[in-house]
């Protein structure tokens, strides 16, 4: 008698599914890291070697901000430029175009009416000359003309005399030139060094012409 029993079904049909399942995730993943691939930035490292940066898959939750920038400034550094220096008769040009000229002293003898003469001190003068090339009328009322001596640079007092006008006065005009004569008085063992400092206006830096005494 032939049996009646249905026979089981095959089980391989029944795993198809998940195996189905399994591979379509799995190509999923694949075409997942792929598409994400192509979004990523090459930036040479500091070492020379290449690495690849690739972004991230998960959505941000940063708020972006709605603040501007605010622009930094940084303060300069003040500079001081040190004063030149100059060789008796030489010109020094300042960057407006006003010149200031320095003669080599001379040794003089003063006359018995002579402010500030010590008697038994070296006499000196000499003249300074600014030309205005600034292309503007120059007032000298703010120049100063100052005499240091040797290596101590003791200051040396000034002297009023005849022909020694011992500052400048008004003003000069564009092409113009003005100069004036100046007298000081050396004390015994000053030195040889004599340092004119001149600073022709308040918004001028003071120059210097360095030399000895004829």
């Amino acid at each position: 008698m032939k049996s009646t029993e249905t026979p089981p079904a095959s089980r391989c049909p029944q795993r198809r599914p998940k195996l189905v399942a399994a591979a379509v995730a799995t190509t999923a993943t694949l075409v997942l890291v792929a598409c994400g691939g192509t979004g990523g930035k090459v930036t040479p490292s500091s070492s020379g070697q290449v690495t690849t940066t690739m972004p991230s898959l998960a959505p941000s939750t940063e708020t972006p901000s709605t603040e501007a920038p605010v622009p930094t400034t940084e303060a300069a550094a003040p500079t001081t430029e040190a004063p030149a220096t100059a060789s008796f008769g030489d010109t020094f040009t300042y960057a407006d175009g006003l010149k200031a000229t320095v003669n080599r002293p001379v040794i003089f003898t003063p006359s018995d009416t002579a402010a500030g003469a010590t008697p038994g001190d070296t006499a000196i003068k000499f003249t300074v000359a600014l030309t205005n090339g600034t292309g503007k009328t120059f007032d000298t009322s703010g120049a100063i003309v100052r005499v240091t001596l040797g290596s101590a640079g003791t200051q040396a007092g000034t002297i009023i005399d005849d022909g020694i006008q011992g500052s400048f006065s008004g003003s000069i005009v564009p092409g113009s030139s003005q100069t004036v004569t100046f007298g000081f008085d050396i004390p015994k063992g000053s030195g040889g060094k004599v340092d004119v400092e001149v600073q022709p206006g308040f918004d001028y830096n003071s120059e210097h012409w360095i030399g000895t005494v004829s």
